[in-house]
């Protein structure tokens, strides 16, 4: 009796080389690592029900049986290894990428902040520049509510604005239908009144495992 068993094994029995030499960006790269380790964990998830399968087989009362399946057994065995070995070594070439998106993001940060700061610059200087224009022309015309200039036209409009002079006004202290009060859970509060034994229904402290990963010195 044969058994076509080893048709997943044969894919992971040679690992695939990191492509480390790529010319893909490195967004694109991890797009693609992320797509790789998860087909060589698909196969090797297959490759753990085929040995299960085959395990079973084990206690037959055929010989014949028995002997095929320890064959099979072997070889999956066999590639299950080498699809261990393909799973780590896509991981480790997928947190490589990772190592690479940090100095990237870490740049780009350092970039968005010096653009940033020029941006708010250019608002500052901007801001000069048409509250003077402005206060020129109403000294020079006081009672228009619009100038047309070549390329510019101004207009004024009239608003309201409510201004609290908070040097003078306490919000705590003003009538409740003139203030507005917002509530937020205390999470350093709850945790302590969890850990005393306190319950309350929607409150719980759940216990998480968090990983790091540092690159090999």
């Amino acid at each position: 009796m044969t058994f076509a068993t080893t048709s997943t094994s044969s894919a992971l029995a040679t690992p695939t080389p990191p492509q480390t030499g790529s010319s893909l960006p490195a967004p694109a790269q991890g797009a693609e690592a992320i797509r790789r380790i998860y087909s060589a964990a698909i196969q090797l998830s297959a490759l753990d029900a085929e040995i299960g399968s085959l395990a079973e087989m084990l206690g037959d009362e055929d010989p014949e049986v028995v002997g095929q399946a320890t064959a099979d057994l072997e070889a999956l065995l066999l590639g299950q290894e080498g699809g261990q070995l393909a799973l780590i070594e896509r991981c480790d070439t997928a947190l490589s990428i990772a190592d690479v998106l940090v100095g990237q993001a870490a740049m780009r940060r350092a970039q968005s902040k010096r653009l940033q700061a020029l941006a708010q610059a250019d608002e500052a200087l901007l801001e000069r520049l048409q509250d003077t224009a402005i206060k020129m022309l109403r000294l020079a015309h006081p009672d228009q509510t619009r100038i047309s200039l070549p390329m510019h036209e101004l207009k004024s409009r009239k608003s309201e604005a409510v201004v609290v002079d908070e040097d003078i006004v306490d919000p705590e202290k003003l009538p409740e239908d003139l203030r507005r009060v917002t509530y937020a859970a205390d999470k350093a509060a709850i945790k302590t009144f969890l850990k005393a034994g306190g319950t309350h229904p929607g409150l719980a402290l759940e216990k998480r495992t968090s990983w790091s990963v540092d690159s090999a010195k």
